[in-house]
């Protein structure tokens, strides 16, 4: 297993040539948080945010696929479906989720980022929620490991 740094931006377009595809599944979980900042929403709501950060599965399918979890969280906006792309030791990518809980209220999430293949390997990311009228912004930067 190797580490891995991986930067996730909120709403953040990113475009990469090379690879559309890993040569095999890839599986980054988190093993440790060493930055958050909350950008946006209640400040009550960081610790459970930085809580579910520290147990995120990020996972990549042959098929270009990307699927961000969340421990804990709402399971109609999570998993966070996407794509990417892989570009050698680079991979990027974004995905978003929403969900309409009737015909005026709904909610949004979506993440993006980079995963850099190192060896120490590490995750930079950025996400972010709307649910009918709170909304909220992270970032944060974590360790991870790669199965």
């Amino acid at each position: 297993m190797r580490n891995a740094l991986v930067v996730i931006g909120l709403l953040f377009v990113a475009s990469c040539s090379g690879e559309r595809r890993a040569s095999s599944p890839l599986v980054a979980r988190v093993t440790e948080v060493t930055s958050f900042e909350q950008l946006a929403g209640q400040p009550q709501w960081a610790s459970g945010a930085r809580n579910r950060l520290a147990g995120a599965i990020l996972r990549f399918e042959r098929d270009g696929t990307f699927i961000y979890e969340l421990p804990d969280s709402r399971d109609d906006l999570f998993p966070i479906r996407g794509s990417y792309r892989r570009d050698g030791e680079v991979i990027v990518f974004e995905g978003a989720s929403s969900s309409e809980f009737d015909p005026t209220n709904r909610g949004d999430a979506a993440v993006t980022g980079t995963l850099l293949l190192t060896t120490d390997p590490q995750i930079e990311l950025r996400w972010g929620t709307s649910v009918i009228t709170a909304a909220t912004e992270y970032t944060g930067t974590a360790r991870v490991r790669i199965d």
